[in-house]
């Protein structure tokens, strides 16, 4: 018979919309590329630091169309090159703001065709070297704010303004510099944001603000001129739609503000909702509480109680509460800066968070036998700022926290403790990545004792000690699919891998496993740790 366990159903963390601006298919990989931002900045509240410019965040999703699962400034424009090249919008060299303009790359001509805020649109041609400039074209009334190749030849271009659709012949000119307009249409009630034309070459599709979808096709005049004109409409949604794609003869491609991915075809409709970057979520066990992470503040909540007995409850019962949850602290980042991870250790004694300039780590002393005084919350001060963090995590059992930096490090922090009673940081070892054998930066990770169990970008997966700095072990590539999530068993000696595509691999000195359990990418796994013959995993559902 199986041990019981006690689950709590935690409806505290609050998702936080983050629009899709920009969609683009590479269509010999069949990867889909997602661009996100966050709606809008987060309030302010709480325990601060200082105060400055906001910033917005942005990601870059990618999808892999076979295995659909069934942080700056906005970013809002995609557009994938030759050689898996891939063009966003551009940085401001001082600010670092990014630009919101719309790019579109026509494969077979090899240009690039950006769109600015002043109503121009600019030609570059691609080399190995990079982008050259070739011309502009001739200036209109508006803002572009979407931008399409025709897909055969790349002699038009189709260009979205408010309220107003151009399509541009960039091969017929005037003069060198400038491009002929040759129709102008009336499509839709508010501003045309994304237009797209299927592969077969006889649909065209506009949508925006109106959240209706516009089908276009061709119709030939006696005289032998083809024209486009109005045909079918559909509305799939009721919010701004940001970008359409043509997946496929039957399959459109539709994102918005609403954050949603949505797979539409005639009769059918598949919808994916955001899932948030990294951790969201760190549980401190010793003091029952949950570190929830937002895009620039932390919460700490408290778990709720209750006085039945859970070992003697039948299997499934719904305990009742005897005390809610309690929200004991926010701690908000007022300076704007995107929060990119977080954690809080297994006491509850230390919790620290990380910015791309610095990472901040917080001794907390939290009021103990139910009195109603406010927790405690003093920085520690550190004389090195440890920058470009994008993971950290505080060792069980210990005053240790592993930082792992964009460039693939490890940094081995200890916290101590003065005679006057206050912390201090010590680095105490640091693990380069020429060390690990990785190829760029740690996209997933799992500690278990003094092993730590990584996996690059490139989709290498090894075991350190990260005490002796020593590679424990090397694991083949796999190539067909990125790694979604792993794990370290309890006495470590087994390590549970999964793949985007539903596989996974449980290695051991003496077998390797490969299985396909679920259809859809599994997020997370863990051991159950009182039998390593289990192993509990979750996915993407519902």
């Amino acid at each position: 018979m199986g041990s019981k366990s006690l689950a709590h159903n935690v409806r505290l963390f609050n998702l936080e919309p983050r629009a899709a601006h920009g969609l683009c298919l590479d269509p010999s990989s069949e990867i889909l590329a997602l661009a996100r931002t966050r709606n809008e900045n987060s309030g302010s509240g709480g325990n601060s630091e200082d105060d400055s410019s906001e910033e917005e965040e942005a990601w870059i999703e990618i999808w892999s169309l076979p295995w659909l699962p069934t942080g700056e400034s906005s970013l809002e424009a995609l557009a994938f090159g030759s050689g898996g090249r891939i063009y966003s919008t551009a940085h401001e060299i001082k600010s670092g703001a990014l630009k919101k303009i719309p790019v579109n790359f026509h494969v077979k001509s090899q240009r690039l065709a950006v769109g600015t805020e002043e109503g121009v649109v600019c030609l570059f041609r691609e080399n190995a070297a990079g982008l050259v400039y070739e011309k502009c074209l001739d200036k209109q009334e508006g803002r572009i704010l979407c931008i399409a190749w025709e897909p055969n030849l790349g002699n038009k271009l189709v260009t979205g303004s408010t309220d107003t659709l151009r399509i541009w012949d960039t091969t017929s000119f005037w003069n060198g510099k400038t491009g002929t307009l040759l129709d102008s249409y009336q499509t839709h009630k508010a501003d045309v944001l994304t237009v797209a034309v299927n592969h077969e070459k006889n649909i065209a599709y506009s949508t925006g603000v109106d959240p209706v979808v516009m089908h276009f096709q061709p119709i030939l005049h006696k005289d032998g001129r083809s024209k486009w004109i109005k045909s079918i409409h559909k509305t799939w949604n009721h919010h701004d739609n940001r970008s359409i794609l043509p997946i496929d003869p039957n399959t459109l491609a539709l994102v918005g503000i609403d954050s949603f991915l949505r797979f539409v075809a005639p009769k059918n409709k598949y919808v994916y909702a955001p899932l948030p970057y990294g951790e969201s979520v760190s549980l401190s066990p010793d003091i029952r509480c949950l570190l929830f992470r937002y895009s620039n503040s932390l919460e700490l909540w408290k778990l709720g109680s209750t006085k039945e007995d859970s070992k003697t409850a039948l299997s499934g019962a719904i305990l009742k509460m005897d005390e809610g949850p309690t929200n004991i602290l926010k701690l908000a980042n007022k300076d704007g800066r995107t929060i990119r991870c977080s954690d809080i250790s297994d006491s509850g004694k230390f919790l620290g968070y990380a910015i791309q300039a610095s990472t901040r780590i917080y001794a907390l002393s939290l009021p103990q036998n139910g009195t109603k005084t406010e927790p405690c919350l003093s920085r520690i001060k550190s004389e090195e700022k440890w920058p470009n963090i994008h993971h950290m995590k505080f060792i069980s059992g210990t005053n240790k926290c592993l930082l792992l930096n964009q460039m693939g490090n490890v940094t081995l922090l200890n916290i101590l403790e003065e005679e006057d009673g206050e912390f201090y940081l010590q680095k105490e070892s640091e693990i380069s990545r020429d060390r690990t054998k990785l190829n760029s930066g740690i996209s997933k990770f799992h500690i278990q004792g003094e092993y730590l169990a990584v996996a690059d970008y490139d989709d290498n997966v090894v075991v350190v000690n990260y005490e002796s700095g020593l590679l424990i072990s090397q694991f083949p590539k796999y190539t067909h699919a990125p790694v979604s999530s792993l794990t370290l068993s309890q006495h470590k000696t087994l390590l549970f891998i999964s793949y985007s595509n539903g596989i996974v691999v449980d290695l051991d000195p003496k077998e390797t496993i490969y299985d396909n359990p679920t259809r859809r990418t599994i997020r997370g796994a863990f051991y159950d740790s009182e039998n390593e013959d289990k192993i509990i995993f979750y996915d993407s559902s519902p």
